[in-house]
């Protein structure tokens, strides 16, 4: 199950002094949505032993949304996670099928015990994962731009590229194109260190 979708209703209680749902009620429902979705997908024992906690909210609020409207909300992960962090997508839309809101938001996973920070295991990841297919339907980069995409079984090979072009630019002219073998122990060490973080 790749993607969730819910519908939401605005009351009386979500409209604020100028006849429209007030901004910090879509940071709420953003919220509501990811938890369903996290409660709708996710193993019994992996809710049991972890967290979820918003790190960063990226909203672009696009139109209006009055008293009794309802909207269909949708959410996905396009990419996998990076270290213990993730991005979710969201995107709220109107009857008329406009836009009302769309939304970014970063979470990360805490082990519920310790309530601290860890790598998304593999497994908690997996159900929540996007088909291409329907990121070209969306237009996200990773569809648009394979080299993008995160699990891209070329993207080490990508940035080993990237690093040591950063080591060459630093080296003088004569060492450039060199193939010695501290060049490409660093550049490995680099290389490493971007691929640690994915």
């Amino acid at each position: 199950m790749a993607s969730y979708t819910a519908t939401i209703t605005a009351g009386p209680q979500d409209i604020d002094e100028l006849g429209h749902v007030n901004n910090a009620v879509w940071v709420k429902w953003i919220q509501d949505v990811a938890v369903a979705h996290w409660h709708a997908v996710a193993a019994p024992a992996h809710r049991d032993a972890y967290i979820w906690v918003v790190t960063r909210h990226e909203i672009d609020y696009r139109g209006n949304v009055t008293e009794g409207e309802t909207v269909t909300v949708e959410t996905w992960v396009a990419e996998p996670p990076r270290g213990a962090r993730f991005d979710r997508h969201m995107k709220f839309t109107g009857a008329d099928g406009k836009v009302r809101v769309e939304a970014r938001t970063t979470w990360a996973i805490l082990d519920r015990a310790t309530q601290r920070l860890i790598r998304v295991p593999a497994e908690v990841a997996a159900p929540f994962g996007e088909s291409r297919d329907l990121e070209r339907r969306r237009g996200t980069r990773a569809a648009r731009d394979p080299g993008f995409r995160r699990s891209d079984g070329n993207y080490p090979l990508f940035l080993s590229a990237v690093a040591i072009a950063l080591i060459e630019s630093r080296m003088p002219s004569p060492i450039r194109g060199s193939s010695s073998p501290a060049r490409w122990r660093l550049s490995s060490s680099i290389c490493s260190r971007f691929s640690g973080s994915i």
